[in-house]
């Protein structure tokens, strides 16, 4: 049988090969498991986002009915690792109770843009307490609300209430009452208007303070005798001028 005989110098070649084998195999199974665990890594990283801090919210003034915008904008809010795709808002009327879901189409978010974030709740009530939050959400899901912000629009008030109205002796009396919600602001006066008949000169007088929830009459004196009269009333805040009564029936 014939038997092969390497030289010394061709023996060190064939190992030195092997060993090059051997370690080009390694590196390659190094290099795999680094990619591995440099995805697992990137992918454990990726989070929902933080939570959202600065919220605002601004509201209307002297505007029946009333709204609210909300703001927001911060270039720190933390994403998680992965791209915000929306901010959710939730808004409810007075300060307990359960928050409703506001539709997203009434939320304008810019991404680029510092999160930018604006809304409006409208067709609110003045001098009512409104609360907000909002929650930012990436691939990984929802994060955190921000913390709860409030703010109660003003304006005018509604108008107020005439229990009855009489004359008699050349005097008007009209009892009244202030209106059920002053619009936010208190009620600084009020004016009653009153009429001879539909086609005589109007007159006002004005009541100095916000009026008695119980009550109050205001007797207007050294009226012709004989005359059949109409009146109607108003309420005034800082915001203006309030709603007027309709006018009562002739007394």
């Amino acid at each position: 049988m014939p038997v092969a005989y390497f030289s010394v110098p061709a023996m060190r070649f064939w190992s030195f090969l092997a060993k090059r084998r051997i370690l080009h195999t390694a590196g390659l199974m190094l290099l795999t498991l680094f990619a591995y665990g440099f995805a697992a890594a990137a992918q454990a990283q990726v989070t929902s986002p933080g939570k959202p801090v600065g919220l605002t919210l601004t509201p209307s003034l002297r505007s029946n009915p009333a709204f609210i915008i909300g703001g927001y904008s911060d270039s720190s809010l933390a994403t998680g690792g992965s791209p915000i795709i929306r901010m959710e808002v939730q808004w409810r009327e007075g300060t307990s109770g359960d928050f409703t879901m506001l539709d997203q189409t009434a939320v304008i978010f810019i991404s680029n843009f510092d999160f930018f974030t604006q809304f409006r709740l409208q067709g609110l009530t003045n001098g009512q307490t409104y609360q907000a939050r909002i929650r930012a959400v990436n691939a990984q899901g929802e994060g955190p609300w921000s913390d709860i912000a409030s703010a109660a629009p003003t304006g005018p008030p509604d108008a107020p209430i005439i229990a009855s109205a009489d004359s008699a002796n050349s005097a008007l009396r009209v009892t009244w009452r202030p209106p059920a919600n002053n619009g936010g602001n208190a009620i600084a006066h009020h004016e009653l208007e009153y009429q001879l008949g539909t086609q005589g000169e109007r007159k006002t007088i004005r009541i100095e303070g916000p009026g008695n929830s119980a009550g109050t009459t205001t007797v207007i004196r050294n009226l012709p005798l004989g005359s059949a009269y109409r009146v109607r009333l108003r309420a005034s805040n800082a915001a203006g001028d309030g709603l007027l009564t309709d006018w009562s029936v002739f007394v």
